[in-house]
């Protein structure tokens, strides 16, 4: 890492913003500007580099601060008045809730004021009030601004730090009808790029049955509103879900398609052009953290070949991020931003030491010489196999951390689903692209298309049903997710057996303790070990009785945990909302976040819905879900 500064300078960002988001900036800032100050005093080149180093790491502390502030300013002055003359721009399509149409804006001006130009708000439009506004429509209407709500569970879902890491303020609620004051207000990149997604759904619908049309604009724009919600249990249960997400997979094929276009063209030319090409698709799919990722990694190494450079993939990963969390630092809470570095940091750094146990295995050295179709048919098995792999073993925490899941199955999804991933990126595309020129040869293109997402659906709903596929667990403790990665770290890096360990620990301990040289091996055995004592002994003893009161919106939800290790629960909460399941929501994951795998007794005042209709609606789905207890 030290041969890559931009590793570093990126390590040290996120430790920087990490510190700002969840400790205290006042005992952090003072210990970092004295060691700022030391670095000073030095003029070393190596004291220069911790003095750069160290600036980083302030440096992402400031950028993490100077967004709160401008948000808390920012919502500060709206809400002086209760009622505000709003003009702003529509930079979305229109999405349907219950009870009102949702819209996302660009401010041009409040009460006459330009201070807040430029801020994204959502808004939010009673259902019978105003038909769909245009995307680039400006409107005008009065309107009050929300101020999102912050985690109303401890450790529970931050709806404030959600919206942070789109870039949007909240939510303004529209308090009459909304008047169209002029269309096509947004730039004429924008304008073209709304264009070409809104024309690719539209065919996409016209030349698919409804079953199958959300899922392939799912797959190749990453927009989910289309999909059902079944279909999307499956996905996430079947460890498939990120396929409904545009990622790097995407960008390949993209490459891929045009370099095969560009192949008798000058290659600089072909270069210049998928370049260009990567940045209207990253556009086209809304500036995901996945898919910028991907982008910002093909263009660096792109241009290392315009330059007649060599492209380092560890230095492309960190600088795309860097680049990322500057524009947007909140994004590093982003889940999407984490799943996909941490699935490609997966892939980059152990894909190889895993492909080294596969070779060892199936003997693929000697059966290459042999050539035959099953020795290339197991490679490339044991290639899907371990990409998958690589991946999970990075992303297991992150998931569940998250998710409060884990799948042993995941491997065979994505076995199964990966390939057919593939074609069907590559077949909707081409249909689409199809249907501008001839919409005769683009719907005959359109039925194997049809078939194929079909297959894929039914391959998410096998795997979903196949035992462990998906396991409820507790969060992790911190030290736990540090052994994890140090386990992961000692047996892929430094793997040996029990004999030569020992053989090795005497020679260690015997000729070189006096002149103090330990082997790295030996380093990373001590730590890996002396984290898992102060784990297995790590006594947690609590005998008061402890009473969780947990805010479920309408309706109450109460959790006590005895002296003797009971849990008792005491309503569950509800709605008549059937979009939003308290019970699965919010009740199942505090309990999670607080290590409570089982409920001993369950209680309940009284049988209105807001007290126990999410009891009542999920008591049988979860009967025969799976769980680690």
């Amino acid at each position: 890492m030290l041969k890559r500064p931009v590793c570093l300078a990126t390590v040290f960002l996120i430790i920087g913003m990490i510190i700002e988001l969840y400790l205290q900036i006042s005992i952090a800032f003072l210990a970092l500007f004295g060691l700022l100050i030391g670095a000073l005093l030095f003029k070393k080149f190596k004291q220069m580099q911790i003095f750069i180093y160290t600036g980083i790491l302030i440096m992402g502390m400031l950028v993490i601060h100077i967004v709160d502030v401008n948000y808390e300013i920012a919502y500060k002055n709206l809400l002086k008045q209760e009622s505000n003359e709003i003009e702003a721009i529509v930079v979305s399509d229109r999405k349907e809730k219950q009870y009102q149409y949702v819209y996302e804006i660009e401010i041009k001006q409040i009460n006459g004021s330009t201070k807040n130009k430029g801020d994204k708000w959502l808004l939010n439009v009673k259902k019978g009030k105003i038909g769909s506004l245009e995307y680039g429509a400006c409107i005008l209407f009065n309107g009050n601004f929300e101020i999102p709500s912050g985690a109303r569970n401890d450790r529970g879902f931050d709806y404030q730090k959600y919206l942070k890491s789109k870039k949007i303020y909240g939510n303004v609620v529209a308090q009459d009808n909304v008047k169209v004051i002029s269309y096509h207000n947004c730039s004429w990149l924008c304008n073209t790029v709304h264009m070409v997604r809104s024309n690719m759904t539209h065919q996409i619908k016209r030349l698919l049955p409804e079953e199958v049309c959300g899922l392939c604009i799912g797959i190749l724009t990453g927009e989910k509103e289309g999909i059902s919600e079944e279909i999307i249990e499956c996905f996430q249960e079947s460890n498939l879900i990120h396929m409904l997400a545009v990622s790097g997979a995407h960008i390949s094929y993209v490459i891929l398609g045009i370099s095969t276009l560009f192949r008798k063209v000058h290659k600089k030319i072909g270069k210049i052009f998928t370049i260009l090409f990567l940045l209207f698709f990253m556009s086209l799919t809304n500036f995901t953290p996945s898919v910028q990722r991907a982008t910002i990694m093909s263009i660096l190494t792109l241009v290392s070949g315009l330059v007649y450079r060599n492209s380092d993939i560890y230095t492309n990963l960190s600088f795309s991020a860097f680049i990322i969390l500057l524009c947007n630092p909140y994004a590093i809470l982003d889940i999407g931003f984490q799943l996909s570095y941490g699935g490609t940091i997966g892939i980059v750094l152990l894909h190889s030491k895993i492909s080294k146990c596969w070779i060892q295995v199936f003997h693929l050295e000697e059966a290459k010489k042999e050539d035959k179709w099953t020795t290339k048919l197991i490679r490339y098995m044991a290639s899907l196999v371990t990409v998958t792999i690589s991946a999970n073993l990075i992303l297991i925490p992150i998931i569940v951390f998250q998710f409060h899941t884990i799948s042993f199955t995941f491997w065979i999804s994505n076995l199964l689903a990966s390939p057919l991933l593939g074609f069907i990126i590559i077949l909707g595309f081409i249909v689409y692209a199809s249907s501008t020129v001839c919409i005769e040869i683009a719907s005959a293109l359109a039925l194997p298309l049809q078939y194929s997402l079909k297959l894929l659906i039914g391959i998410a709903e096998f795997c979903s049903k196949l035992p462990l596929s998906s396991v409820i667990v507790r969060s992790p403790y911190t030290i736990e997710i540090f052994i994890y990665y140090g386990m992961v770290y000692g047996v892929l890096f430094h793997y040996w057996d029990l004999k030569k360990y020992v053989q090795y620990a005497k020679r260690v301990f015997i000729k070189n303790i006096k002149q103090r040289k330990i082997g790295n091996r030996l380093i990373s055995f001590v730590l890996i070990l002396a984290m898992m004592i102060l784990w297995i002994f790590k006594i947690k003893v609590n005998q008061n009785l402890r009473v969780h009161f947990v805010d479920v919106g309408q309706g109450d939800c109460m959790i006590i945990s005895t002296p003797k290790g009971k849990n008792i629960l005491i309503d569950g909460g509800g709605s008549d909302n059937d979009n939003f399941n308290v019970g699965e929501k919010t009740v199942l994951p505090y309990l999670l976040n607080r290590k409570i795998m089982t409920i001993d007794y369950m209680m309940i005042s009284h049988f209105d819905s807001d007290h126990v209709g999410r009891i009542a609606n999920n008591y049988g789905k979860n009967k025969s879900r799976k769980s680690a207890d």
